[in-house]
């Protein structure tokens, strides 16, 4: 009974270390690489509670968090989003059956009456 809980203990303090090791670093990926700049109260907050499970976590969790940039907001001016600000110039274009490069291709062109190579579009996937 008593390796039991020692080996429960053990997996549940690895599970939380690897929760702590990365908050910022896991809600933010795309602040990954960035340079320093104003803290993310939400950031922050969210590290210091791992302090609560313990020195080491939360050490850890600031330590990457800083490492990796996550820790900062993004620096001002810098567009982290992929809506453009004029929203009214997006369409949506809904299409029937089976989803192809050439079926995308076709209704871009019913929508926008222009000329569109697939090629020539850059794609973000998320």
């Amino acid at each position: 009974m008593k390796g039991m809980l020692g080996k429960l203990m053990s997996v549940a303090v690895i599970v939380s270390m690897l929760f702590a090791t990365a908050c910022g670093t896991l809600m933010y990926p795309e602040r990954r690489g960035q340079e320093k700049g104003d803290l993310d109260g939400q950031v922050v907050i969210g590290n210091a509670l791992f302090l609560l499970l313990g020195v080491v976590p939360g050490v850890v969790a600031f330590a990457v968090d800083y490492s990796t940039g996550a820790l900062y907001l993004p620096a001002e001016g810098a567009d982290m989003s992929v809506l453009p600000e004029d929203m009214s110039q997006m369409r949506v274009v809904y299409l029937d059956g089976e989803v192809t490069e050439s079926r995308i291709q076709e209704a871009l062109q019913e929508e926008t009456g222009e000329d569109i190579e697939l090629a020539q579009i850059e794609w973000e996937e998320r």
